[in-house]
């Protein structure tokens, strides 16, 4: 299966520094909108079989741009693509919550993970020989790849830091997780 992961266009609330996670659905930025437009237009010469987006407002708003240009496939919201659930975090200014530990009702990286696993095997088990395009969001990106490339999403973050609003990773995904980075955290479409 081929996997495009990309996540969605900046946010009013990420300009402010403000924490959405998933208590905030959040509204693209006219930066934003523009970064999705770049964004549509990169991917419109990919044979994309299917879209998966999460439910929020920000990666729907993404998913929609770039099914404009892929007439004809299904685009399904799910819950499973959302941002971490940050609990009492959510809709906080980041520098209230810097350095502070996450609240206990807080989805932990570890659960975020085994739910990427989880949903990873699920469409790769129905559109194994496919192309597949996910929209998410940047801690939902590290989960992700953390799974795909077997790795800490610690060591993720120290090799090739965090994941760029309207950024795009495109992967070959196998079975037996035999997985190749095609392209990583890619933004010379917003140049």
């Amino acid at each position: 299966m081929k996997l495009i992961i990309v996540r969605h266009g900046e946010t009013i609330e990420n300009k402010l520094g403000i924490h959405q996670g998933q208590a905030l659905q959040g509204n693209l930025s006219p930066e934003g909108h523009k970064q999705v437009e770049s964004l549509a237009l990169r991917l419109n010469c990919e044979k994309i079989n299917l879209i998966y987006s999460s439910d929020l407002k920000r990666a729907v708003d993404t998913a929609k741009e770039i099914a404009k240009y892929h007439q004809g496939i299904s685009v399904l919201y799910v819950k499973e693509l959302r941002e971490r659930f940050t609990g009492s975090f959510g809709g906080k200014k980041r520098e209230e919550i810097a350095g502070k530990k996450y609240p206990p009702e807080a989805e932990t990286y570890d659960a975020m993970k085994e739910r990427a696993k989880k949903f990873l095997d699920e469409v790769y088990n129905e559109h194994s020989n496919e192309t597949v395009l996910f929209v998410t969001h940047g801690a939902f990106c590290l989960a992700a790849i953390s799974v795909i490339l077997n790795k800490p999403h610690e060591d993720i973050l120290k090799e090739r830091g965090k994941f760029k609003n309207a950024s795009v990773s495109i992967f070959e995904f196998s079975e037996d997780y035999d997985n190749k980075i095609i392209l990583y955290n890619c933004t010379e479409h917003l140049q």
